[in-house]
């Protein structure tokens, strides 16, 4: 016969382990994409005089990239919330001691005021002012990045075939009104994705007292 079965403990890590894996393996593709996006933008910006067109094929190719980027980095979120809101706590009362604390530590300095104070000093508070800058948010940049380059290309294909006058206004008007709606799409997908991180921070917060806001801290 094999050998015993895996304690429950054992599947709480092996589960930890592969979570971890995913969302490693979900960020690198993020970071492919973002990579993507801006060698994108920079062959739009090329040839934005002399191939037009291409600006709307790659205005289309930047949304469904961000609608690729918002797939992985929602998925990454479901499952921090996960492993901060199931995970972590099953495997602490397993193990009968805090595990799993990077997220926890990194919220509760993240959050300013009194609650950083706490957790770099303790009772032993510094008499200045404590100053963390926060981290930053990834998703912030990244709608900088793919929601102004699809516009960007559209107007850049509008405005150049008009001044050319190469087409009649319909045949230039229609297939920019498409890009457009694909984009406007994305946006919508994207707003939707900031929600729902929202919901899963806000759920995090509540299930953890300690990684409040603090005074005058940033959430």
């Amino acid at each position: 016969m094999s050998g015993a079965p895996p304690t429950p403990e054992e599947i709480d890590v092996t589960e930890f382990q592969n979570l971890r894996q995913e969302i490693n393996n979900r960020t690198n593709l993020a970071y492919a994409l973002i990579t993507l996006q801006l060698a994108a933008l920079g062959t739009g910006l090329s040839v934005m005089t002399r191939l037009p067109d291409v600006l709307l094929g790659l205005a289309a190719a930047s949304s469904f990239l961000w609608l690729f980027w918002v797939d992985h980095a929602g998925q990454v979120h479901k499952i921090a919330g996960y492993i901060a809101l199931e995970l972590s706590p099953q495997l602490s009362t397993d193990v009968h001691r805090p595990v799993l604390r990077w997220e926890h530590f990194l919220r509760r300095i993240d959050a300013g005021g009194g609650t950083t104070q706490r957790v770099l000093y303790g009772t032993a508070a510094p008499q200045s002012r404590v100053y963390v800058q926060s981290s930053a948010a990834a998703d912030v940049y990244a709608m900088l990045l793919f929601g102004c380059t699809p516009p960007l290309m559209i107007c850049g294909y509008v405005v150049v075939m008009l001044v050319g006058g190469e087409r009649a206004v319909v045949l230039v008007a229609v297939p920019a009104a498409a890009a457009t709606g694909l984009w406007i799409y994305t946006v919508t997908r994207f707003r939707g994705f900031r929600k729902t991180v929202s919901t899963i921070r806000t759920a995090i917060r509540a299930s953890d007292p300690d990684s409040g806001t603090g005074t005058g801290g940033t959430p």
